[in-house]
């Protein structure tokens, strides 16, 4: 899994938690900011979504939501 985002030289280093929106496909991923897209608060309301979402990016049925901070890498706990 890469690393989403880097912050430059010189940069405050700030965790933000926040709900994401991660897709799964053959190959990879691809994790979307869902509090900023969809203006999602909880885990309860991003799983209500997720449905449609991984339908609008025709994926097939893979994906999960999440709290973290998308410039940071998602690990399994």
């Amino acid at each position: 899994m890469a690393t989403l985002g880097r912050l430059s030289r010189g940069e405050e280093t700030k965790h933000m938690s926040m709900v994401l929106i991660v897709l799964l496909f053959a190959g990879g991923e691809m994790v979307l900011d869902a509090s900023t897209m969809y203006n999602i608060e909880t885990l309860s309301e991003c799983y209500k979504i997720l449905p449609t979402v991984i339908e609008e990016y025709n994926i097939g049925n893979n994906g999960y939501c999440a709290i973290g901070d998308i410039l940071n890498k998602i690990e399994e706990v």
